[in-house]
């Protein structure tokens, strides 16, 4: 095959995975710079408190039943995929039960406890969506296992075009709330989940088959649940000492800030859907050497890139202010900032953390972050209340570098007992 040829294939394999994260990311830089206008910085602050428990929900679910589903689908065939797949149906809808249960019976009581000031239609908002947005990813993620990537942008095109025209209706018509803009989002997802629903013979699982799913799952799960919560909080938690501190515009202009950097965005959920799939294919087929040399790849490529891009945001980052939302407020141009820094770091976080994964190595990601929650929790309070927005930019960065640093130093002893064993392996009987 010529350089041309392989070229063409490539472009043809993936054009459509980065057409649909580019869809994706932009239907949420759109989402944002329309709640943004029409909110302001302290009503989005409070839409951004909501989304914030939608994002633990996500978590969950990705730990519980997508990142498990990602890595060993791949590795199914025939007829043993058809029964894996029908097993893991069933246990999303179990996992869909259990956290409605749950956020009645724990979320409700823990956001008024917190002071998190949410009304009770918008509560009901958060219950609806996070249940939507789960089943949107979990068919979306199926698609991606399966790969039928064109199905996967049906169901992004479908939530997102619903998504947009209804807060389009609902701007236009002077009624777009916290409260409305979270049920928008949840019909959109709706959408996507009745455009991606499995064949009926999926739904056609032996008996048994949440257990025998939830079995399967646990070697991996058991660290990956346990790691959605740490992160959860490690991730928002210099944002809920901003929004605490400094008000909910405070965290309006973080999210804001994040926002503009979607262009990133693209490149990491394109990672986590096409990369880990790949990664289990190859070392199931091959080798993991052939896995980890894929993944090289990838970090050399696609680091390069969001280097690139980042450098661009940053030194661009009052303009953008300005030409997003209408206004170049000195928050929202700093967090653009440091969301620019930051999405290098995430980057290689994610490449590092595929690679744990594709040996079904959990356990090291846990420990990362559990270190980086530890010293978000401890630190951030004491950083807003001292240096303000910087103090919280400059501790989300720094919490990742420590991930990254943690995840490399693992990433690198792994190889070394690898190598360390490969010699006695071939040596005499």
């Amino acid at each position: 095959m010529s350089v041309v040829d392989e070229f063409r294939a490539r472009i043809e394999r993936h054009g459509v995975v980065l057409a649909d994260q580019a869809l994706v990311s932009g239907t949420s830089f759109v989402t944002t710079v329309l709640l943004v206008r029409a909110l302001g910085l302290d009503g989005f602050g409070r839409f951004s408190l909501a989304w914030m428990a939608v994002v633990f929900a996500q978590a969950l679910q990705l730990a519980f039943v997508g990142t498990p589903m990602a890595t060993l689908g791949p590795k199914e065939e025939g007829e043993r995929a058809q029964a894996y797949h029908a097993d893991v149906l069933r246990l999303e809808l179990a996992f869909l039960a259990a956290a409605l249960a749950l956020g009645l019976a724990v979320g409700v009581p823990a956001a008024r406890a917190l002071g998190a000031g949410l009304s009770v239609p918008e509560l009901g908002a958060v219950a609806f969506l996070a249940l939507a947005r789960c089943a949107h990813d979990f068919v979306r993620q199926r698609a991606y296992v399966l790969e039928a990537r064109g199905l996967a942008l049906r169901i992004d095109v479908s939530a997102a075009a619903v998504q947009l025209l209804l807060l389009a209706l609902l701007g236009f018509g002077g009624r777009l709330d916290p409260a409305s803009a979270l049920g928008a989002l949840g019909v959109g997802s709706l959408a996507g989940v009745v455009a991606g629903l499995p064949d009926t013979a999926t739904w056609r699982a032996a008996p048994g088959a949440v257990r025998r799913a939830a079995l399967r799952h646990a070697g991996m799960s058991r660290w990956l649940v346990a790691l959605a919560v740490l992160q959860w909080f490690t991730s928002n938690a210099f944002a809920l000492a901003a929004g605490a501190v400094l008000g909910p515009a405070a965290l309006g202009a973080l999210r804001a800030g994040q926002t503009v950097m979607g262009v990133l965005h693209v490149g990491l959920l394109a990672l986590e859907n096409v990369v880990p799939v790949r990664a289990a294919w190859i070392a199931a087929r091959s080798s993991f050497a052939a896995a980890s040399a894929y993944l090289v790849r990838v970090a050399w490529i696609g680091g390069a890139c969001t280097l690139a891009a980042s450098v661009g945001v940053g030194l661009a980052a009052a303009p953008l202010a300005r030409l997003c939302y209408g206004a170049e407020s000195p928050d929202t141009v700093l967090a653009i900032r440091g969301f620019a820094l930051l999405y290098v770091f995430a980057f290689l976080v994610s490449v590092v953390t595929i690679r744990l994964r594709t040996q079904e190595r959990t356990r090291p990601v846990f420990v990362a972050q559990a270190l980086g929650a530890g010293f978000a929790l401890l630190a951030a309070r004491s950083t807003v209340e001292t240096f303000g927005l910087a103090g919280a930019l400059a501790g989300i960065v720094l919490q990742q570098a420590l991930v990254l640093l943690v995840l490399a130093l693992a990433a690198r002893l792994a190889r070394e007992g690898q190598a360390a064993v490969r010699p006695a392996a071939g040596g005499a009987p």
